[in-house]
């Protein structure tokens, strides 16, 4: 059996069309579009080749790349050990990402799994305006740099109408439903299906032996020349950030209401997994970039993905934070200043992650 296992996975890597490589660059679909923003618009192009977004008249937007985590599993990690080298930032995204002093920073943003952000699973945003109506921390973050790297994402995210766009987690679904297990991405959205009490551990452990080909979705050295904070006019920033849009599983709301106990138990334990993905992805990727040009340690700001109305509690959004910095090598987490950035607009919650990321060890004072 297992050699007919091996010849069919032969089989299949030699059709192009079937080929993951191949199937991520068709996640991509319109390689030429529009865009409109606070009375100004313009257009973009996108080379397949290089992953490069342009304006129509050569400018460059920004890069984005869309690669697996890893070929090999990840160094799984407890998230106990003492690594003092997390600090707080209480701030606001539009705040920061316009500051020349953050220049070449990433700033990991909450959206959906297709890189969107869609105020639920059965509305499709469109318009890269239309972000100006969602107040919260992903829409705002993408409407603080040029408005062609929002737009081509909206442009081509997964989505009902377009089944096959940019997916972070299309080839670990593609395990899951391999195996029998109905998980679906609708609008953006990870759908958890309810299983039976034995079947819930096989599908955790499939979760895990995949989780390291989660695709980081990473616009990358995009100028910060978006809307100001006000949302009233375009800025005239020329410093360049990296955005990677990153999301977490909602839990017992949307489309993942609990049936049960063991459906909302198996749904935080998915959730969990995929936060610690989006964590490591976006740190390993960061890491790999190298110090900036003006040298130091490059500047991330991970945003807590999953809380208030995704009901991840907040105890495992700094766990997930605490294993992924853990699960980096040395050199790599040398390389990094790391920082959460929290809201300042809401009570408590800069309290909330200072005292829990020191209870993991790893504050930075």
């Amino acid at each position: 059996m297992a050699v007919l296992e091996t010849a069919f996975e032969e089989w299949l890597a030699r059709i192009p069309a079937l080929n993951p490589a191949t199937t991520a660059r068709k996640m991509v679909s319109q390689t030429k579009g529009s865009w409109r923003l606070l009375g100004k618009s313009g257009n973009y192009t996108y080379d397949e080749t290089t992953g490069d977004i342009k304006t129509s008249r050569g400018g460059f937007v920004g890069r984005f790349s869309f690669k697996p985590i890893s070929e090999q599993p990840l160094p799984m990690s407890d998230g106990k050990r003492r690594f003092p080298c997390i600090g707080i930032t209480d701030s606001e995204i539009m705040l920061e990402v316009a500051k020349p002093a953050n220049h070449e920073a990433f700033f990991v943003l909450p959206s959906q799994l297709n890189g969107a952000e869609y105020p639920c699973h059965s509305f499709i945003v469109t318009e890269i305006d239309d972000y100006r109506y969602d107040d919260t921390g992903g829409p705002r973050g993408q409407l603080s740099v040029h408005p062609a790297a929002g737009q081509f994402i909206l442009d081509n995210a997964a989505c009902k109408t377009r089944e096959n766009g940019i997916n972070a987690l299309d080839q670990v679904i593609a395990q899951l439903n391999k195996h029998g297990f109905d998980f679906k991405l609708v609008n953006g959205y990870l759908q958890v299906p309810a299983c039976e009490e034995g079947e819930t551990e096989q599908a955790l452990n499939i979760i895990g032996e995949a989780i390291h080909t989660l695709r980081p979705l990473v616009m990358q050295n995009v100028q910060a020349c978006g809307a100001d904070p006000s949302l009233t006019s375009l800025t005239n920033n020329k410093h360049r950030v990296n955005l990677v849009y990153a999301s977490a599983v909602p839990v017992d709301t949307y489309l993942n209401s609990a049936k049960d106990r063991l459906h909302l138990e198996f749904t935080l334990r998915v959730a969990e997994t995929v936060l610690y993905a989006q964590y490591y992805g976006a740190l390993k990727h960061a890491a790999a970039q190298g110090p900036p040009t003006a040298g130091g340690k490059r500047m991330v700001y991970m945003m807590p993905l999953g809380g208030g109305v995704f009901r991840n509690p907040t105890e495992t959004i700094v766990s997930a934070m605490s294993c992924a910095v853990e699960s980096l090598t040395d050199a790599e987490r040398d390389t990094l200043n790391i920082q959460v950035l929290t809201f300042h607009g809401k009570h408590g919650e800069c309290r909330e992650f200072t005292r829990l990321v020191e209870k993991t060890g790893k504050l930075k004072k």
